[in-house]
């Protein structure tokens, strides 16, 4: 048990650390972004490296996340209290995300 609770944690830790790191890139990629030699890097290509090399991996994991989120706490509480109303946390937790990872093109974020 203690394990699996110091794998969570450190997995935690890694996606916070993540996210640190690329939302400070992504603010920073923007129309002037100028690469490692001192020239204007193309504009296409390094949203989508961002994009394809950080952001969808930290997307695909919260997707699993609120997966897991969804199918054991909000399922079967929604379906007690609210049934008719499954489709708002569906669509907000797993529906949503999941365009993020699979839908909407690279560099478009």
């Amino acid at each position: 048990m203690l394990n699996r609770t110091r794998r969570f944690t450190a997995t935690c830790c890694l996606v916070a650390l993540l996210a640190g790191i690329a939302l400070p890139l992504s603010a920073s990629a923007g129309d002037d972004f100028i690469n490692s030699s001192g020239t204007e890097a193309d504009n296409a290509t390094s949203p989508v490296m961002l994009d394809l090399l950080i952001l969808r991996p930290i997307g695909l994991a919260s997707l699993v996340f609120s997966t897991v989120l969804f199918v054991v706490p909000v399922l079967p509480l929604t379906l007690l209290t609210r049934p008719t109303e499954i489709k708002r946390p569906f669509n907000a937790m797993i529906i949503e995300p999941a365009r993020y990872v699979w839908v909407h093109p690279l560099g478009k974020h």
